[in-house]
């Protein structure tokens, strides 16, 4: 028995999606900004059995710290869950020459990302920042079978008119 895989199956014809959640910020902590927001997800999607890699429910957690006046340093945490993936399988069996198409429902790993991000304003006009994505250097996928980058790094120049 020989097995083939492949997974760029989902293809959406017409879909209806909702969401409820929340969103709470507070300044309690002197030159810190706190922000939770959680939201669940519902899909309706006519012709596919689920709404492939799409989450059921996400978190955001990000503190924004000004440790000194010009200069903002941000820590985010990203939760993402409850996604499911369509895996199609064909096996080729010895005493067959057409492979016999299988399909399997997985469900994909959950997403736990911690981002940090730093800002610093030289003047009131021009400000650099940078930003470290994935600092758990977690593997995963958005849809099934296509992995998404590890840590990785971002800086740049802001200009204000």
């Amino acid at each position: 028995v020989r097995h083939f895989g492949s997974t760029g199956l989902p293809v959406y014809d017409q879909v209806a999606t909702g969401h409820f959640g929340g969103q709470v910020k507070t300044k309690l902590i002197p030159a810190t900004i706190l922000k939770a927001k959680v939201v669940g997800y519902f899909y309706n999607v006519k012709n596919q059995q689920e709404a492939w890699g799409r989450p059921t429910f996400t978190a955001d957690l990000t503190a924004d710290v000004k440790p000194i006046d010009k200069l903002t340093v941000s820590l985010q945490y990203l939760l993402e869950g409850g996604r499911k993936g369509l895996y199609k399988n064909e096996v080729l069996d010895d005493s067959s020459i057409i492979p016999v198409e299988r399909r399997s429902v997985l469900n994909m790993k959950t997403i736990n990302e911690v981002n940090i991000s730093a800002e610093y304003e030289v003047l009131n006009w021009l400000s650099v920042h940078g930003r470290v994505n994935n600092l758990l250097n977690q593997k995963y996928e958005r849809q099934l079978g296509y992995t998404l980058q590890g840590v990785n790094f971002l800086g740049g120049v802001g200009l204000r008119f």
